[in-house]
């Protein structure tokens, strides 16, 4: 199975379609939604008004979309490490990531991501 990193900016749309051209039969298109959690919290502490934020734009993603969603928010300390966990999953054949998933600064993030990684990884890079 393949998934789609999407974080709510106007990159999802290419990474999204991008998925599409992955999926088998009529699996369903598994979305990823990571909200990072800064270290003055608990990684498991819901914080509520970016889970608010998650799930609606999941449900919309749903609504609008001809495929079967299976959707996923995951709490993290970073993108960066909840992209190597996945990356470990039996079941997970790749990652689909856009260029927008990261800060300008953050490219020592995506290189640890492409060595710790234990599965495929497309890149997207929109411009928009």
């Amino acid at each position: 199975m393949w998934v789609a990193l999407v974080d709510g900016s106007d990159n999802d749309h290419l990474i999204i379609k991008t998925a599409q051209g992955f999926l088998k039969n009529k699996e369903p298109m598994r979305l990823l939604y990571v909200i990072e959690v800064s270290r003055e919290f608990p990684v498991d502490k819901e914080i509520t008004h970016l889970t608010e934020l998650a799930e609606n734009y999941l449900e919309t993603l749903e609504e609008n979309s001809k495929n079967n969603i299976n959707a996923d928010i995951v709490q993290s300390r970073s993108v960066k490490s909840a992209l190597i966990a996945l990356s470990k999953d039996d079941d997970v054949d790749g990652i689909i990531i856009g260029n927008n998933n990261f800060k300008d600064e953050d490219f020592q993030s995506m290189s640890e991501i492409i060595k710790k990684s234990e599965c495929n990884l497309i890149f997207c890079n929109a411009f928009i």
